[in-house]
């Protein structure tokens, strides 16, 4: 029975640390439950070569339990958008630009539901006072 549990042990940490070299997918087909412990961060020049900086360059820790050990690996992340609180900001502008252009037309037709009947008889290329020059 002691030699059955040495060897379960034994199977379970070769498959952590399979899986910390691994591909996160075949980490969770393992069913491993891991969740993040740290943010996205750029890896560092020395990890470059490594499975969880090769796409991105960015890596994100992560604490694998399993019933017997914790384990820290490392998987690939996207990273936060640098320009995020830009795109905000240009977002929100142009919805005012469009609620401006909205509230002009709208402005200008109720202008005309108000005309009276001298101002609607009027040319609009005439000048309003006609000796000046």
């Amino acid at each position: 029975m002691m030699k059955a549990t040495a060897l379960l042990a034994a199977l379970v940490f070769a498959v952590l640390a399979l899986c910390a070299s691994a591909d996160p997918k075949l980490r969770s087909k393992l069913g491993d439950q891991c969740h993040a412990v740290g943010d996205c961060l750029p890896c560092a020049k020395s990890e470059a070569n490594e499975n969880w900086c090769r796409g991105t360059g960015y890596k994100q820790e992560l604490l694998c339990k399993s019933e017997t050990t914790n384990t820290t690996v490392y998987e690939r992340c996207i990273p936060p958008a640098a320009n995020q609180d830009f795109t905000v900001v240009v977002t929100f502008e142009a919805a005012m630009c469009g609620l401006l252009a909205l509230a002009s037309v709208l402005l200008a037709k109720e202008k005309k539901k108000h005309m009276s009947s001298f101002d609607l008889r009027k040319d609009p290329r005439q000048p309003s006072k006609p000796f000046q020059t």
